[in-house]
């Protein structure tokens, strides 16, 4: 005895197995295009695996250059130091010459008053020696009148002197004259 729809259920069945046949093919299909996207992944892992140990090989790369900048920089910044050191001693000189430089002007500006005070001295000086050289000359003007009143004077004295000296000269002559009148000798 057949069950009244075993055919039904056999067409239903068939219909079924294709479904699943499909299925089958298309994961097949599905399989083979798996199967190729893992070989595809599997190279790009690899691939990725290269690019990672290259990607890590320029990080080390880039770690050792950036360990070697930072040295340069704490190098540079040492510079910097010194060369900021340099500068505050620079700043220092250059206070110390501004100081010098203040302090000379001060000097100088002592001088030129010292300068003035001395221009006014000899200013001083002139005047006391024009002042003098008037008195020296008076003064020579009243000794060339004393000079020339002493010679007139030595004039006097000596007209004096020669009229005393003819005058005695006469006495001598009269003496002599006298002498001869009376008859004697000149005493010795």
């Amino acid at each position: 005895m057949q069950p009244e729809n075993l055919e039904s259920r056999v067409i239903a069945l068939e219909g079924q197995v294709r479904a699943l046949r499909s299925e089958v093919q298309a994961n097949k299909v599905d399989v083979t295009t798996t199967q190729a996207l893992a070989l595809a992944v599997d190279r790009d892992v690899s691939a990725m695996q290269g690019f990672r140990q290259a990607t890590i090989g320029s990080f080390n790369a880039l770690r050792a250059d950036m360990v070697e900048m930072r040295a340069n920089m704490v190098e540079m910044g040492q510079g910097m130091d010194e060369m900021r050191a340099d500068m505050v001693e620079m700043g220092r000189d250059m206070v110390g010459m501004r100081s010098n430089m203040v302090e000379t002007r001060q000097s100088m500006v002592e001088m030129r008053a010292d300068m003035v005070e001395m221009g006014q001295d000899i200013v001083g000086m002139r005047a006391n020696m024009v002042e003098t050289r008037q008195d020296m000359n008076a003064g020579f003007a009243r000794v060339d009148e004393q000079f020339t009143q002493v010679g007139n004077g030595f004039a006097e004295m000596r007209s004096t002197l020669d009229t005393t000296a003819t005058g005695q000269q006469r006495i001598v002559e009269l003496i002599q004259q006298v002498i001869d009148t009376q008859g004697g000798a000149t005493p010795t």
